[in-house]
């Protein structure tokens, strides 16, 4: 809310650029705290930073990045005590189309999946998950089967979760709630499918099988058991910040 409030104001003051200060200096390429040899990233285009932000990524507000973004104006992420460097979000990103430039990852998501009783999407599931306030981060629906990924901080009991839909919509309904989430993200990552291709055959490698995939222009994320998650997040690391040569290639 607070970096939201602050872009508002520059947008109001017809600003050109926004600080935002904190207890890091700047945007790094995965959580400092799991991965010792995190970089910092010296520039990222809005997209690429909604993108980390959506996926676990915590520096940022991802509504403050798109109330940027229709503005046009840039985020200079700085430190409180004005040590160390930043990272500057801004519109056009210097990292070429194709490249990864950070890893996310969120320690506590669920897998919601219904089966329907009516067409391709059936209106009474989708109304009760309003009903309870549920958004999705991830929506599939394939033939008479809803599949949602949920972020832990929208349905905390997953018990009395359980319990309302099995009444509501009797069988067909399964929960899961030990998983976690990592995700590539970067500008054309999913232009061809070197990039899909390695982090599938370097999770099976680590002996991860995902639950579930999911890509977009900017991001492919893995659904995978929340034991395997931080060693799967400095793996994936490795393999695809600290040594890009490698990393973009079949």
């Amino acid at each position: 809310g607070s970096d939201t409030t602050a872009v508002a104001l520059a947008a109001a003051l017809e600003a050109e650029s926004c600080e935002i200060f904190g207890d890091v200096d700047g945007v790094y390429s995965a959580d400092p705290k799991l991965v010792k040899d995190a970089q910092r990233i010296e520039q990222i285009g809005y997209a690429e930073m909604q993108e980390l932000a959506e996926s676990g990524a915590k520096v940022l507000n991802a509504t403050a990045v798109e109330f940027a973004k229709e503005k046009n104006i840039a985020i200079l992420v700085r430190r409180a005590d004005g040590e160390g460097g930043q990272t500057i979000v801004r519109r056009h990103s210097p990292i070429g189309p194709g490249h990864v430039i950070g890893i996310a990852h969120e320690s506590d998501v669920r897998l919601l999946s219904i089966k329907q009783d009516k067409g391709l999407v059936d209106d009474a599931v989708l109304a009760f998950l309003d009903e309870l306030g549920i958004p999705g981060k991830q929506l599939n629906i394939q033939g008479r089967r809803t599949a949602l990924v949920v972020s832990r901080e929208h349905l905390e009991d997953t018990s009395a979760c359980r319990d309302m839909l099995t009444e509501r919509f009797e069988g067909g309904l399964s929960l899961e709630d030990d998983l976690g989430a990592v995700s590539l993200i970067g500008a054309g990552i999913n232009q061809n499918f070197a990039n899909l291709r390695r982090m599938m055959r370097l999770l099976e490698a680590e002996g991860i099988q995902p639950k579930g995939l999911h890509t977009s222009s900017f991001r492919i994320t893995a659904l995978i058991p929340q034991r395997k998650l931080e060693d799967a997040v400095a793996r994936l690391h490795q393999e695809f910040i600290e040594k890009p040569e490698t990393g973009q290639s079949c």
